[in-house]
C-alpha cells in the first residue's frame, strides 16, 4: 500500500543549512525531494494488471540508472534525445534520465506525423529516439537509434550504479520544445534547467500542493503546461502523481475514487467533457429542472455546503477533489461557474512554452471570475502600448532552435512578445483579451476583440460554444460572423438577435453559421483551428447551415456514432474508412468516440484496443469481440467483510479443519517456506480435487489464512447461488473465468492483491482426470510477472484418491503437502515462460519423498 502522508517528514535541510544544496538543474530537484520525501510513493500508474509504482528514492536512484544506460549508448552532455510515448512512470524516468545525464530532451506528442516528426528530427539532429514501440506501429521513419520505454525495467536492471553525471548549470540547455506545426517549418523553444527551476518555484506560489496531495496526470507529458504543473510542481512538493492508461470518462472517474485524486489539470475541452458526463448522469436521475435549480442554490451557499448540496457527485469524484488548474485556451466562465457551484474551486493559469509554462495564475484564495490570475513572482509582466502582453524573467526561454530570424523576431532585451492581448485591473489581475492575430480590424478602423463577443455568447444557455471572426466581404467590408455550437437550433436567431442588443456598435454580429458537427476542429492540444472555419465560409456555407438546421437522426449504430464526430454524414461512412485519415479524428476524437459507444451501445472499448491506422471496420471487430465475451458476473464485496471473515473463521475451525483432520491425515514438507512471507503472496497449486482449496488454506499460517481469497471456476461454483454463496462464506472464493472475456477477473485479483489480500489460484484451469499435473496456463505467469509479488508454490499427493473428478463421497486418505520456496520474477519477462517456470516447479515438488 502507498505509504500514507504525516504531518512532518524528516528533510535532509534539518541536517544541513538549505544552501548546501542550491536548486539549479532538474536532478537538484529531484534530489532534494528523494531527502525529503524519500518513503513516499512519486510516481504510480495501473495499466491492465501492471502496477508501476516509484517512491521519490526509487525515482532518483532509477533516473540516475536511466542516465547511465543513455550514457552506455552513447548520449553525451548537450546531445538531443526524443522521447515519444503515452504519459507512464517510464516516461517520467526518461525524462529525468535524459536531464541527469546532460542531454537534451525533445518530447513528441503521440500524435505527431511522419512529416512533422522527420522535420523535427532534421533540425535537432538527436542521437538517440526513446519510444513505446508497442504503441505505435511503425518507427522506421525515426532513421535513428531507439530504446523502447517498455524495456526500462531490463536496462535499468543492467546498469551498474557507478556513473559519473557531467556537470551541470541552471544555463545548460535541458529542453527543445516543439510548440505545433504540421505544416511549414515547426519551431523549437530552448528551454534551460533555469528556466524549468523558475518556473516551478512560480508554479508553487499558485499551486497548493503538498505530500499529502494526489495528482491526476491526463495532459500528454510532451506538453510544458502539464510537465511544470502536473510534473515538476508536485515533484517539488512531495505529492503524488497518477497516470491511467486512457482518458475516457469512465477510466477518469475509476481513477478520482480509487486514487482519492485531490487535483487534476486540464484544458478547457476536457473539463467540459468531464462536466458533460456529470450533467447526463445528474439529469438522467432528477431532471434538467432540478439539476439547473440546485446549480442556482449552490452558486449562493459557502464552499462546504455547496460539497454537502453535491454530496453524490463529490462521492463519485473520489471526495477528495479540492480544486481543478485549467489552462492552455479560453476557459468559459459559464462552465467555470457550474464547477464552483457545485464546490469545486477552479484555478487558471495563463502562459506560453516560451515563458517554460506558466507567466500568470490564481490560486484558491485569489481567484477572480474572467481573470487567469496575477503575474507571477520572480517575473516581470507588462502591456505594450498596442495591448500586447509583454513577460520578462528566468523562466523566458533564450529563443528558438535553429531559428536566429524568428528569435529576433519575437524576443527583445530579454522580453518576449506573447501576441497575445490583454490588460491588468487596478488588484493586479490580468485579463487574457486574445490572440494579437486573432484581432479583426473593421473598415473604419475600429479593433473588435473576437474573444469578447466569444465571451458573450458563451454566456447564452443555448450555446455551447460560440468563435467569432472576421470575414472580409468582396467590396472589401469586413464584418463580424459568429461560428456556433449548440444543442438545439430553433432558438440560436433569437439568442444572436439578443445578444447584439447588449454588444457595442461595432462589435455587431452580422451573420452566423450553425455548425453541424459535434465539436469544431482542434489542435491535439485542443485549440479550435480557426483556419478551418474561415474556409467554411464560401460555397458550402448554405450546405453546412441547412444540414445543421435538419433534425438529428437517432444514433445507434457504429456508422451513426462517427458520424457525430467526424465532418461525413452516416450513410457516407464505409467499413473501410481509417478513423484519423478518412474521419479526421485525433486522439480525444478518438475518445470521445469511444465514450459515446459505452453510453448508446454498452459496451466498454479501451482506447489502447485501437491501433493508430483503425478503420471502421477494426472497431466494428473489437465490437463485436467485446459483445461477444461480454461478462455479467460480479465480485460482491461481502466476504471481505470484518463480520463476515470472523464468523469464517470459526467455521473453518470447528467444522471444517476438524473434518479434514479425519478425513485427510496431513504430511508437510516445506512448511519452514510459509515464515516471514511478505504480505500479500499468490499462492499456486495443482488441482484434482475439490478438496485441494480446503486442505491448502488449512496448512498456511494464521495470518495468511485470515486475509486469503481462493479462485474459482465462474463457470461452475458461480452459476448456482447454492453453490457460490455457502463456498464464498466458507472459504472466500471468487469467480475466475475460464473462457470469454476474463480481463474483469484478473482485474479483481489485482484489485485484491492491492488491497493485501493473498490469492490462491490453480493455474490447470480444472481438475486433472488423471491425478497427473497438467499444463498451467499463461495466466498463472501474467499474474506472477505483472502485480510483483512473491509467489509461493505447493504441490498436493493423495488428494485426487480422496475426491477425484466425478466423485461424489469422498473417502479417508493421507495426503502430503510439499510446499516450495517463495519466486519473484522481473517485469519484463515472457509471461508463458514464467508460467512453464512456476509448473516446472509444482512438478519438481511433486518428486520430493518424505525425510
Amino acid at each position: 500500500r502507498d505509504p500514507e502522508p504525516t504531518s512532518s517528514y524528516p528533510s535532509h535541510s534539518q541536517e544541513y543549512p538549505e544552501s548546501h544544496f542550491p536548486m539549479q538543474t532538474i536532478s537538484d530537484l529531484i534530489g532534494k525531494s528523494s531527502r525529503e520525501y524519500g518513503s513516499l510513493v512519486a510516481v504510480k500508474m495501473r495499466s491492465g494488471l501492471r502496477l508501476e509504482k516509484f517512491t521519490y528514492h526509487d525515482l532518483n536512484q532509477r533516473a540516475e540508472l536511466m542516465a547511465e544506460v543513455l550514457n552506455n549508448v552513447g548520449m553525451r552532455k548537450g546531445d538531443r534525445v526524443v522521447l515519444w510515448g503515452p504519459n507512464s512512470p517510464s516516461w517520467v524516468i526518461a525524462y529525468l534520465g535524459i536531464l541527469f545525464g546532460g542531454g537534451v530532451v525533445v518530447p513528441l506528442d503521440i500524435g505527431s506525423t511522419t512529416t512533422f516528426i522527420n522535420k523535427v528530427i532534421l533540425q535537432t539532429e538527436p542521437v538517440l529516439a526513446i519510444v513505446r514501440k508497442s504503441k505505435f506501429e511503425s518507427i522506421e521513419h525515426l532513421s535513428i537509434p531507439s530504446l523502447d520505454l517498455d524495456d526500462l525495467p531490463f536496462l535499468l536492471s543492467q546498469a551498474q550504479g557507478q556513473f559519473l553525471p557531467p556537470q551541470l548549470e541552471g544555463e545548460d540547455l535541458a529542453e527543445i520544445m516543439y510548440t505545433s506545426g504540421t505544416t511549414g517549418e515547426p519551431k523549437g523553444v530552448m528551454l534551460t534547467h533555469e528556466n524549468l527551476i523558475s518556473n516551478v518555484e512560480m508554479g508553487t506560489q499558485i499551486m497548493q500542493v503538498d505530500p499529502g496531495s494526489s495528482i491526476l496526470s491526463l495532459l500528454p507529458l510532451s506538453h510544458m503546461f502539464e510537465q511544470i504543473i502536473g510534473l515538476l510542481i508536485p515533484l517539488k512538493c512531495g505529492a503524488k502523481i497518477i497516470y491511467v492508461p486512457s482518458r475516457q470518462p469512465q477510466i477518469v472517474m475509476n481513477a478520482l475514487r480509487n486514487e482519492k485524486i485531490t487535483a487534476m489539470i486540464l484544458v478547457p475541452h476536457a473539463l467540459q467533457l468531464l462536466m458533460s458526463q456529470i450533467e447526463r448522469e445528474v439529469i438522467s436521475k432528477v431532471g434538467h429542472k432540478i439539476w439547473q435549480t440546485l446549480l442556482r442554490i449552490g452558486q449562493r451557499l459557502p464552499i462546504a455546503l455547496r460539497q454537502f448540496l453535491f454530496r453524490p457527485i463529490h462521492k463519485a469524484l473520489g471526495s477528495q477533489l479540492k480544486f481543478l488548474a485549467i489552462g492552455g485556451a479560453f476557459l468559459d466562465p459559464k462552465l467555470i461557474q457550474k464547477w464552483e457551484s457545485i464546490g469545486v474551486p477552479i484555478i487558471q493559469g495563463y502562459g506560453a512554452t516560451e515563458v517554460t509554462a506558466l507567466a500568470t495564475g490564481s490560486s484558491i484564495l485569489e481567484r477572480r471570475l474572467g481573470s487567469v490570475g496575477k503575474n507571477s513572482p520572480g517575473q516581470e509582466l507588462k502591456i505594450a502600448s498596442d495591448g500586447e502582453i509583454l513577460i520578462r524573467g528566468k523562466n523566458v526561454s533564450r529563443g528558438y532552435w535553429k531559428n536566429p530570424i524568428a528569435t529576433e523576431t519575437t524576443f527583445s532585451n530579454g522580453w518576449y512578445s506573447t501576441g497575445d492581448l490583454g490588460n491588468i485591473d487596478s488588484d493586479g489581475y490580468v485579463y487574457f483579451k486574445g490572440r494579437k492575430k486573432n484581432l479583426i480590424v473593421l473598415a473604419d478602423g475600429m479593433n473588435v476583440y473576437p474573444e469578447d463577443i466569444e465571451n458573450h455568447l458563451n454566456l447564452e444557455p443555448d450555446i455551447i460554444e460560440a468563435i467569432v471572426l472576421g470575414i472580409t466581404r468582396s467590396d472589401g467590408r469586413v464584418e463580424i460572423h459568429a461560428f456556433i455550437l449548440a444543442e438545439t437550433t430553433e432558438t440560436i436567431e433569437k439568442t444572436i438577435r439578443t445578444a447584439n442588443a447588449c454588444l457595442a456598435p461595432h462589435q455587431q454580429i452580422h451573420g452566423y453559421t450553425i455548425w453541424p458537427e459535434e465539436d469544431f476542429p482542434r489542435t491535439h492540444t485542443l485549440k479550435v483551428k480557426r483556419h478551418k472555419l474561415q474556409e467554411a465560409i464560401s460555397a458550402e456555407e448554405k450546405t453546412i447551415k441547412d444540414s445543421a438546421l435538419s433534425p438529428p437522426q437517432s444514433m445507434k449504430d457504429l456508422r451513426s456514432l462517427a458520424s457525430e464526430i467526424s465532418d461525413l454524414p452516416k450513410e457516407q461512412i464505409e467499413p473501410r474508412h481509417n478513423l484519423a485519415l478518412d474521419l479526421g479524428m485525433d486522439s480525444l476524437s478518438k475518445v470521445e468516440l469511444l465514450c459515446l459507444i459505452e453510453e448508446e451501445l454498452g459496451i466498454y472499448v479501451d482506447e489502447v484496443q485501437l491501433q493508430a491506422d483503425a478503420t471502421i471496420e477494426d472497431l466494428q471487430a473489437i465490437l463485436d469481440e467485446e459483445h461477444e465475451a461480454k461478462v455479467t458476473t460480479s465480485f460482491p464485496d461481502w466476504p471481505y467483510k470484518e463480520s463476515v471473515r470472523v464468523i469464517r473463521a470459526i467455521i473453518q475451525r470447528l467444522v471444517v479443519n476438524p473434518f479434514l483432520a479425519i478425513m485427510c491425515p496431513m504430511n508437510i514438507i516445506g512448511d519452514e517456506n510459509l515464515k516471514g512471507l511478505d504480505d500479500p503472496v499468490l499462492f499456486v497449486a495443482n488441482h484434482t480435487s475439490h478438496f485441494d482449496a480446503p486442505l491448502t488454506l488449512k496448512v498456511l499460517q494464521k495470518n495468511h489464512r485470515r486475509k486469503i481469497s481462493a479462485a474459482a471456476a465462474a463457470d461452475y461454483w458461480f452459476s448456482n447461488p447454492l453453490l457460490g454463496f455457502p463456498t464464498s462464506l466458507v472459504f472466500n472464493i471468487f469467480p475466475m473465468a475460464r473462457k470469454g472475456n476474463v480481463k474483469p477477473s484478473m482485474e479483481h485479483v489485482v484489485d485484491l492483491i492491492d488491497k493485501g489480500w493473498s490469492i490462491l489460484i490453480f493455474p490447470e484451469g480444472t481438475r486433472s482426470l488423471t491425478g497427473e499435473i497438467q499444463s498451467f496456463k499463461a495466466g498463472a505467469g501474467l499474474l506472477a510477472v505483472e502485480v510483483g509479488v512473491s509467489v509461493l508454490p505447493i504441490h498436493l499427493s493423495g488428494v485426487y484418491e480422496i475426491l477425484p473428478k466425478g466423485s461424489l463421497l469422498p473417502r479417508r486418505g493421507p495426503v502430503l503437502v510439499r510446499i516450495g520456496a517463495p519466486m519473484r520474477f522481473d517485469p519484463w519477462m515472457n509471461h508463458s515462460q514464467v508460467s512453464i517456470h512456476i509448473e516446472n516447479e509444482v512438478r519438481r515438488l511433486s518428486e520430493l519423498s518424505i525425510p
